[in-house]
């Protein structure tokens, strides 16, 4: 394992900077709000129990399919849907867009750092590996089919975790690498105004009544912004 990098970025040209040496590998990227937070998926976190995992999701699932109505084949399929609407999981969610990463890095306005990571995948889980998810051991990167319209529009894929409370950073294998861009906390709230410049906003990402929804409360809540007197040297 090569040792951590860790990169602080303040403007969007330092994070344009930073981010432009992965272009050239497949790395993927993770957004987080606080640099407190562990690379664990939410099942695997204190406030959930791991033990009950397989009735939690088998109920969910069986509630689940009178609400879905594309056809799921493999408990696979469902840990994805589940996901990308909230279930708790042992997936943990990644991105090949650091753009979308940075999003979710400061989508929550917290004080302090928000950090971005990039990880280097060198092991990828297949289905046929291991036909039941939920007696997966160790960490891998699992790209899913697009069996949610999310999946697509996020650039998203997962690693996949067991047991769920196993964090990445002390499962990485020979090769693989993992970095850190940390945002400013002077800098995350203006992230969030140079991202929406590039299209990059929650309606984007969640192209349904809810993303919509969200937006426009957060263009409203923010008008000033646009209307400032651009020789305003301070409004920046």
């Amino acid at each position: 394992m090569k040792k951590s990098k860790e990169y602080v970025v303040r403007s969007f040209s330092d994070f344009h900077g930073v981010m432009a040496r992965y272009a050239q590998n497949r790395w993927v990227f993770r957004g987080h709000s606080s640099t407190s937070w562990k690379l664990v998926p939410k099942i695997g976190r204190l406030s959930y129990s791991t033990q009950e995992e397989k009735s939690y999701f088998r109920s969910w699932k069986r509630r689940a399919a009178e609400l879905v109505t594309i056809p799921i084949l493999e408990d696979w399929d469902w840990l994805t849907i589940g996901q990308h609407h909230g279930l708790a999981t042992r997936l943990l969610d990644w991105t090949y867009n650091p753009l979308v990463a940075a999003y979710f890095a400061v989508e929550i306005p917290l004080d302090g750092d928000a950090l971005i990571y990039a990880y280097l995948p060198k092991r990828m889980a297949k289905r046929e590996d291991e036909k039941d998810p939920l007696k997966w051991k160790g960490v891998k990167l699992y790209k899913p089919t697009a069996v949610a319209s999310r999946v697509a529009r996020q650039s998203g894929l997962f690693t996949i975790h067991g047991p769920p409370t196993l964090p990445l950073d002390q499962a990485l294998a020979d090769g693989e690498m993992l970095e850190s861009i940390v945002v400013a906390a002077d800098y995350r709230e203006q992230l969030k105004f140079d991202l929406d410049y590039y299209g990059v906003n929650r309606l984007a990402l969640f192209p349904d009544l809810d993303g919509l929804c969200v937006h426009t409360n957060w263009l409203a809540a923010n008008q000033s912004y646009w209307t400032r007197d651009p020789s305003d040297e301070d409004a920046r």
